[in-house]
């Protein structure tokens, strides 16, 4: 066990006392496996139980400074459109929740053999292969959305913006918003920068970004309390496999301090970004 695991007891417990961060705020979470299920009940669990769990349109609602729930609320997220994420929103509507599901449109749809030599390469970027993963299917996604879940867009194919040109950057943020559109029957107002950290994304990325969607969520630490920039969310990543103290940690707001000095850089790039469209 890692020392920061070990110490999330007493850290938690600090933490507490002297006053959790101010919701609302979303969380990230990635595939769920089977195996991870127990651990994603008992956090939805939690957070039900304590009134926190939340839906995307509120979370709308307190960006936008518009009516707000009674008590701070978290909402989760899901990136990258792994099929175990349908059980997992089956969980999450059984407590009375909704959640956000970004999805690379792009490799959707794709056969066996080339969607697990994407999802090797590109959303896990050469680290691992796919196993026996897959992304949900269009009917899966069309299913989700019925059931009053938010589909958001995760780029057409998972590349890592900081990587290519403006045109190819339009072509994945355009691309996957007008896929997303012909498919769902919507251009998403969400959008996550694939991998999520600040030195992934860019000024420039998140002009084009902001043309084609209301918010870009990150994977940067921290509350959204005070208002972020619509382009700058931050979002606190879950790992369901570490100790049930650490998770609650992580959602409370414990490492929020870490990720300052980040949060203030991807707020800079936003306000750099020139105003969009959307």
């Amino acid at each position: 066990m890692s020392l920061r695991h070990r110490l999330a007891a007493p850290w938690l417990a600090l933490h507490r006392l002297f006053g959790p961060s101010p919701g609302p705020r979303l969380l990230l979470l990635h595939e769920v496996t089977a195996d991870e299920l127990p651990a994603l009940e008992r956090l939805v669990g939690w957070l039900a139980k304590g009134d926190r769990l939340g839906n995307p349109a509120e979370l709308e609602a307190a960006l936008s400074g518009g009516p707000q729930p009674a008590g701070p609320r978290w909402v989760l997220s899901f990136d990258d459109g792994f099929a175990g994420n349908i059980a997992a929103a089956q969980i999450i509507e059984r407590a009375g929740g909704r959640a956000l599901f970004f999805i690379c449109p792009g490799l959707v749809g794709l056969a066996a053999k080339p969607q697990a030599e994407a999802i090797a390469a590109t959303i896990f970027d050469g680290r691992k292969g796919a196993g026996d993963l897959r992304l949900m299917t269009w009917d899966e996604l069309a299913a989700l959305q019925a059931a009053g879940h938010t589909i958001a867009s995760h780029t057409l194919h998972h590349r890592r913006l900081t990587r290519l040109s403006a045109a190819e950057i339009e072509a994945e943020v355009a691309g996957a918003a007008a896929l997303l559109a012909d498919k769902l029957g919507g251009r998403p107002d969400w959008f996550a920068f694939p991998f999520g950290d600040i030195a992934s994304i860019s000024a420039e990325a998140l002009a084009i970004i902001g043309r084609h969607h209301r918010y870009c969520r990150s994977g940067v630490r921290g509350a959204i309390r005070p208002l972020p920039h619509r382009l700058a969310i931050p979002a606190d990543q879950i790992d369901l496999a570490a100790p049930w103290a650490y998770q609650q940690l992580v959602a409370e707001g414990g490492l929020d301090a870490r990720y300052r000095a980040a949060r203030s850089r991807l707020a800079a790039m936003a306000t750099a970004a020139p105003p969009g469209s959307a």
